[in-house]
């Protein structure tokens, strides 16, 4: 499997992810013969497994490859600046980190949903700031949200030609990972967490996250369900 944004080849896409496997169990059958796949990627192999109730497909999961952090040094300013924000929104009590399953992610604490959703982003400076770094999205993250979740996230990735991503398996695998590694989680039980993106633009979606406890390698699953939005006949 080959995953593609507008502009580039990329080494991993969680949702592309869910949606391709949510396809095959569904609409092609697969789940009436197996309990999940293998997917070969960029990053190695991507086991995804699907869930089901009475019989029917309710989510797939897939477990990602193992999570690892990086040091990231940028003046709060300029940060504020690139991602259209007051200084004063970002968390201080978390640290400014990057995060990869598969990709780097630069992980912005923030103070709450209302300070996330206000964000408006420079996004040819910010594009060019993730490019110079070997960025693929800067992930805005709080634990303070306004609904029935652990963390409400959003996600920016102008320089691979996105502007937002409504909603990132592969951010938010990485931020779990990142929390894990971090000692923000802990170490010694699982946890399960449900994530919200998407709401500032109008594409609310939800992901549950399981970090099971591994020592400095835990098991990151992502699960999601998918929608399908378009059918058609291509000719070639």
């Amino acid at each position: 499997m080959k995953y593609f944004t507008p502009t580039e080849e990329i080494n991993f896409c969680g949702h592309a992810t869910v949606g391709l496997t949510w396809l095959l169990a569904t609409e092609f059958g697969l789940a009436k013969k197996k309990e999940g796949i293998v997917l070969e990627t960029n990053i190695g192999k991507v086991p995804v497994v699907w869930h089901k109730e009475n019989g029917k497909i309710i989510d797939v999961e897939m477990t990602q490859v193992t999570p690892k952090t990086q040091d990231f040094t940028i003046d709060l300013e300029e940060l504020s600046q690139l991602i259209g924000i007051k200084t004063e929104s970002i968390d201080t009590n978390y640290p400014i980190k990057l995060a990869n399953t598969g990709n780097w992610h630069l992980l912005v604490p923030m103070k709450n949903q209302m300070d996330i959703d206000n964000a408006m982003p420079d996004f040819p400076a910010l594009g060019k700031q993730n490019r110079e770094h070997n960025i693929s999205t800067t992930h805005l993250y709080t634990f303070n949200t306004s609904k029935e979740y652990d963390l409400y996230t959003r996600d920016f990735a102008p320089g691979i030609g996105i502007p937002e991503d409504p909603v990132t398996g592969a951010a938010n695998g990485a931020l779990a990972g990142f929390l894990y590694l971090e000692n923000i989680i802990p170490r010694n039980e699982t946890t399960h967490l449900k994530i919200a993106q998407g709401d500032a633009i109008g594409r609310s979606g939800m992901l549950y996250v399981t970090v099971i406890p591994r020592e400095s390698e835990p098991v990151i699953k992502v699960a999601g369900a998918a929608t399908i939005t378009i059918r058609g006949v291509l000719t070639i």
